[in-house]
C-alpha cells in the first residue's frame, strides 16, 4: 500500500471515530435526531391538502382556505366511481396523527437494506401534506411496521425512520368515506 493510501485510510478511520453515528451506518438520517423528536410536524389547522396513495386506493383531502371544511375524495382502481364526502370528526383525529410524526428509532443501513429488499419503496404508501405556508409540501413513503401497531416506517428525503403512527390511522384512510366522514376513533 502506498504512503498516500495509508494516510487516506487513516484519515477515513479517524473520521469514522469522530463523527457520531458514522461508523454505525445510519440510514441517512439527519444528525441530532433522538426518540421523541418530531420528524414531521405542522399545525393541522394550517393544512390545506393531504394525499395518501397505495396500490389499492387513494385518499385526497382538500380545502381552499383553512376556515373551510375538508372535502374527501376516495379513488379506487378498476374503474369504480370516486367517493366524495365532507370530512367529519374522525378525519380530524386522523389528520392530527398525520401532522405529528415523532421519531421512535433510526435503523442502521443494514436494517434499511433488509427492509427495502422485502418491501421496495414502490410498494409503500405515499403521503403528501401541504399547508398554507410557502414551503414545499411534505412528501414521504409510509409502511406499517410489522409487529408494532403503533409504528410505521417513514422514508423521507433519502432517510428512513421508525415513527409513531397507529396502523388504525391507515386502516381508517383505507375505509374511505364510510370511516372518515364518521366519528370513529383512531
Amino acid at each position: 500500500m502506498s504512503p498516500g493510501a495509508q494516510v487516506w485510510g487513516l484519515g477515513l478511520a479517524l473520521l469514522l471515530l469522530l463523527v457520531p453515528g458514522a461508523g454505525e451506518g445510519r440510514s441517512g438520517a439527519a444528525p441530532g435526531l433522538s426518540p421523541g423528536t418530531e420528524v414531521f410536524a405542522v399545525d393541522p389547522a394550517r393544512v390545506l391538502e393531504v394525499s395518501y396513495r397505495t396500490p389499492g386506493f387513494q385518499v385526497l383531502a382538500h380545502r381552499f382556505r383553512t376556515a373551510e371544511a375538508f372535502t374527501l375524495i376516495i379513488l379506487k382502481p378498476g374503474g369504480l366511481a370516486p367517493e366524495w364526502c365532507e370530512a367529519k370528526e374522525c378525519w380530524h383525529r386522523v389528520l392530527s396523527h398525520l401532522t405529528s410524526l415523532p421519531l421512535r428509532s433510526i435503523p442502521s443501513r443494514r436494517e434499511v437494506e433488509v427492509l427495502l429488499g422485502a418491501h421496495p419503496l414502490g410498494t409503500w404508501g405515499e403521503l403528501t401534506v401541504r399547508d398554507d405556508s410557502l414551503l414545499e409540501p411534505f412528501r414521504a413513503r409510509v409502511l406499517p411496521a410489522a409487529g408494532s401497531p403503533g409504528e410505521v416506517w417513514l422514508h423521507v428525503q433519502g432517510a428512513t425512520y421508525r415513527v409513531a403512527l397507529p396502523h388504525k390511522v391507515l386502516e381508517l384512510l383505507a375505509g374511505g368515506c364510510s370511516t372518515l366522514a364518521g366519528s370513529g376513533a383512531p
